[in-house]
C-alpha cells in the first residue's frame, strides 16, 4: 500500500490534502444541511421542515436536542439543555420513550446527560445527526 519513493512527509501532505477539513467548514457543512431540515424562530423554538411522522421516536428526540444546540450557538437561548418533558411536549412521546431514545442516543455518543432527565447534544456528531435526519426525510 505504502509508495516505496514517498517520504513520510509526502505521505503526510498527501493525507491533509485529501483528508483535512476544517472546523468552520464541517459547521458551514452542517447549518447547511440544518437550513434543509429545520427553521428556529428568535426564542429558538424549532420549526421542523421535515414530516415528524416521516422519522423515527429516536430521529424525533436527536432533531429536537439539535436544535437547541443550534439555537444556543445562534444566541437565542442561554443554555441547550433539554429535559424529556420538553421532548415529549414537542415530540407527543411519552417520557419513558423520550427517556428510552435519550438513552440510545448516550450509547451511541451523540448525546450528554448532564443530570438526570437532561439532555445536551455532543457537539462533533451534529452533522453525522442532520445527515441521518435529511436521509430519513427524502
Amino acid at each position: 500500500m505504502l509508495v516505496p519513493d514517498m517520504t513520510e512527509e509526502d505521505r503526510a501532505n498527501l493525507v491533509k490534502e485529501a483528508l483535512l477539513v476544517s472546523d468552520d467548514d464541517v459547521f458551514k457543512e452542517a447549518l447547511e444541511k440544518a437550513k434543509g431540515i429545520m427553521r428556529l424562530d428568535d426564542k429558538g423554538r424549532l420549526f421542523p421542515k421535515v414530516t415528524l411522522k416521516d422519522l423515527s421516536n429516536k430521529q424525533k428526540v436527536e432533531l429536537y436536542i439539535v436544535s437547541r444546540y443550534l439555537a444556543k450557538l445562534g444566541g437565542l437561548i442561554p443554555d441547550d439543555a433539554v429535559s424529556a418533558r420538553e421532548i415529549g411536549a414537542f415530540t407527543g412521546l411519552d417520557k419513558e420513550e423520550v427517556s428510552r431514545r435519550g438513552s440510545d442516543l448516550r450509547g451511541e455518543g451523540k448525546v450528554d446527560s448532564p443530570k438526570p432527565g437532561s439532555y445536551k447534544f455532543v457537539p462533533g456528531r451534529v452533522l453525522e445527526a442532520l445527515s441521518e435526519i435529511e436521509g430519513k426525510s427524502k
